[in-house]
């Protein structure tokens, strides 16, 4: 009877213990995923700081463009309004300065394909870095352990996937330029 009696005691100590070791495990996991909540809250913010840089990078990119495409068109129009001028004025108007304008037009297709072109290669650039800053973030987050938490941090995750794909794709999906003022 009495080793019945120790028997149950031991037991009982034992789960004790195992309660007390499982309550501690909970706290110290509880303590551990505070602490990647906090830090993902820091990689999110960054993130989103970092997004925010390259949509401002991207606007102003469109302003810098416009205002090129602005220039050149004006470039162009005056070029072709002194040839018209100089023509009228010399009552000479014909197929030289015919040849003359597209020869102006000419030039101003060309600057504007550059222009164009170096616009393009500037967004894809910015698109790269979004995807890397997106990555980056993604692969920073640290892994909570157990349960809601980690199913909060894929959610999260995910979150940071569609903020980085969303900003990608305005430029295209809202049309790259208003007006480019070229005629």
């Amino acid at each position: 009877m009495i080793s019945l009696i120790i028997g149950a005691a031991t037991a009982a100590t034992s789960v004790v213990q195992g309660l007390s070791q499982k309550n501690a495990a909970n706290s110290a996991q509880s303590a551990a995923n505070e602490v990647s909540k906090q830090h993902n809250k820091a990689v999110l913010a960054e993130t989103a700081r970092g997004i925010g840089e390259i949509n401002r990078q991207r606007t102003l990119s469109k302003m810098q463009t416009n205002q090129a495409l602005l220039h050149d068109n004006a470039e162009a129009i005056g070029a072709i309004s002194d040839i018209t001028t100089q023509e009228a004025a010399l009552d000479s108007i014909g197929a030289s300065s015919t040849a003359a304008i597209l020869d102006v037009r000419r030039q101003q297709s060309e600057v504007t394909a550059t222009t164009m072109l170096n616009f393009e290669i500037n967004q894809d650039n910015l698109d790269t870095q979004l995807q890397s800053l997106v990555n980056s973030g993604i692969s920073q987050y640290a892994a909570l352990g157990s349960g809601a938490g980690a199913a909060v941090q894929s959610q999260m995750a995910g979150n940071l996937l569609n903020i980085g794909a969303n900003y990608a794709m305005s430029s295209y999906s809202k049309g790259v330029f208003g007006s480019s003022g070229s005629s």
